[in-house]
């Protein structure tokens, strides 16, 4: 089961989620700003991310409703070093580099993967264009 049937795990996973809309707003604020202290921020929320991942995935030992609803997200944090020079520091979050670490051999997260380079060509876009090129890959 990708979500759990018990209410309490249920909301935690959800309010997980829903409290990742956070580091989503300012993902974008740094990199169409340039904002440094944005992504200051997005290492401070992702502080709590860290400390409540206690497992191999944010469900447990399988994937989750969590991993996959926030992975397409850190998959996009693979373009801030060369869109603004920073990335997420291994040190600061060692659990967080072993999740997506763990993200990145699954099937589902193979299959749908998209190149670095088009992520940063496409991220560019959708900073600068109405009408950024949402085919990029395929």
């Amino acid at each position: 089961k990708l979500i759990s049937t018990e209410p309490y795990e249920r909301a935690k996973q959800q309010m997980l989620v829903d409290s990742f809309q956070r580091v989503v707003a300012l993902l974008f604020k740094a990199l169409k700003f340039k904002d440094p202290e944005a992504f200051n921020e997005i290492c401070k929320i992702l502080d709590h991310y860290e400390k409540v991942l206690s497992d191999s995935f944010f469900g447990g030992s399988n994937v989750g409703f969590t991993d996959l609803m926030i992975w397409p997200w850190f998959e996009r944090f693979r373009s801030l070093k060369s869109l603004l020079n920073n990335e997420l520091d291994k040190d600061r979050f060692p659990k967080l580099t072993a999740w997506i670490k763990n993200m990145t051999l699954l099937d589902c997260v193979k299959k749908t993967s998209v190149r670095q380079d088009h992520l940063i060509v496409f991220t560019k876009q959708s900073l600068t264009s109405p009408e950024p090129d949402y085919d990029i890959g395929l």
